[in-house]
């Protein structure tokens, strides 16, 4: 009756707790904003800060991060980071109820649990091809991707009725959960893991610091990586500029009330959940790098949606639900087929470096885009960081359909 990945029960334990995990990260994605807007009143200055400090530990740590996941067995340090991602996040609705939550509080939060974020994203990320052959990584990357998609669409929808309904600190109590549950069904998983290499157990602070640099001229070494990741950074700053604000925008000048907001980012989840099902047959229609280059196209065109978006506030929210199903699906079709094109183009002890390296040089611009979006926010108008960060979103698309990636293929 079952087939293919049906039948490997530790990778379904994986993908379980990761779909659990996912859905309370994108209640919170919702939560934790509004609980700046609504209990605390921030300013577009602060949204952009908080934004930013969200994305800082890639920049900051991403490269150590991947040279440590690569020098120790990658379930237990998941395992260990999502129990420290109950007990951060859980911080804040037990502040809330104290009475004494502020906004410096969520600012550490934001931080710390990215940072744990960056550690467990890198080692899944290299922990996946242990659990799969290289034949089946298409089909596991994309089931992560349709219930992080699936995750998506119910996450914010719920979170903001429930920020309606409980208040957004008690909403964000649901991701502590999660990330207990997550923590549990690791646990439960019985296929070995393989050793780190034993040049990685032993070495010393100079050779780590070697390794980093080995992680990352095998990436700058190769084009094709180097290109999308120039791609997908140049993205992430211009979509920082955006959503540092995109929340305070609709809520406030668009007066778009919580419960519809947290319904028109679910749209994105409608989007990538449909990413995740046509990717694999996008890429083998047109080539993984045309199937990119497409998929950045449809996302660029929602992303200039957002900006124009306007009118009575049933038309508004139309036009920002198509939008998000827009970005959804062509940053689910682009983010698959990069994964995997990593995964497949990259030595397994070298796992952990190249998705460090990656994350670092794609989200270190987050930060730069979210500051710079609130400021121009605060002192231009919500609309202008919008429509800035959509004219900069259509520079990546010249850069991708001018780079090799557009004619690439994989060798024989």
């Amino acid at each position: 009756m079952f087939t293919g990945l049906w039948r490997r029960p530790d990778f379904l334990r994986l993908w379980g707790g990761r779909t659990v995990s996912n859905l309370g990260t994108q209640i919170m994605q919702v939560a934790l904003p509004l609980a700046a807007v609504l209990v605390l009143h921030a300013t577009p200055f602060q949204m952009g800060v908080l934004r930013a400090v969200a994305a800082v530990p890639d920049f900051l740590f991403g490269f150590a991060a991947g040279a440590w996941v690569d020098r120790v067995r990658r379930r237990p340090l998941m395992i260990g980071t999502d129990l420290c991602q109950a007990v951060v996040v859980g911080s804040i609705p037990v502040a809330a109820l104290a009475g004494v939550l502020h906004l410096e509080q969520l600012y550490v939060v934001a931080f710390v649990s990215g940072g744990l974020a960056l550690v467990f994203d890198i080692a899944s990320q290299s922990y996946v091809p242990a659990l799969l052959g290289p034949e089946d990584l298409v089909d596991g990357n994309s089931k992560l991707a349709a219930s992080g998609s699936l995750s998506g669409l119910l996450g914010p929808a719920v979170g903001g009725s429930l920020v309606q309904l409980l208040t957004a600190p008690i909403t964000i109590s649901l991701n502590a959960v999660s990330f207990l549950f997550s923590a549990v069904t690791l646990a439960t998983i019985r296929a070995p893991e393989p050793a780190a290499t034993a040049s990685g157990a032993r070495a010393g602070l100079g050779s780590f610091w070697r390794s980093i640099g080995e992680g990352l001229r095998f990436m700058l070494d190769n084009r094709i990586l180097l290109v999308l990741s120039a791609a997908a950074g140049l993205f992430n700053l211009f979509d920082g500029m955006i959503f540092a604000v995109y929340i305070l925008y609709a809520n406030q000048q668009l007066a778009i009330p919580p419960a519809v907001l947290g319904v028109i980012i679910a749209a994105g989840g409608i989007g990538g959940l449909l990413g995740a099902f046509v990717a694999g047959l996008v890429a083998r229609r047109l080539s993984a790098g045309r199937a990119m280059l497409a998929a950045l196209v449809v996302a660029t065109a929602g992303e200039a949606l957002i900006a124009f978006a306007s009118g009575p506030v049933a038309v508004t929210a139309s036009l920002l639900l198509s939008a998000e199903i827009l970005v959804g699906l062509g940053a689910s079709v682009f983010s698959i087929n990069y994964l995997t094109l990593r995964q497949v183009l990259t030595p397994a002890e070298l796992q952990g470096r190249i998705h460090a390296a990656n994350r670092t040089l794609v989200t270190g611009l987050v930060p730069v885009g979210a500051l710079a979006g609130g400021l121009i926010g605060q002192a231009l108008g919500l609309r202008a960081p919008l429509i800035a960060g959509a004219a900069g979103t259509l520079l990546v698309g010249v850069l991708l359909f001018a780079s090799p990636l557009r004619t690439w293929k994989p060798p024989a």
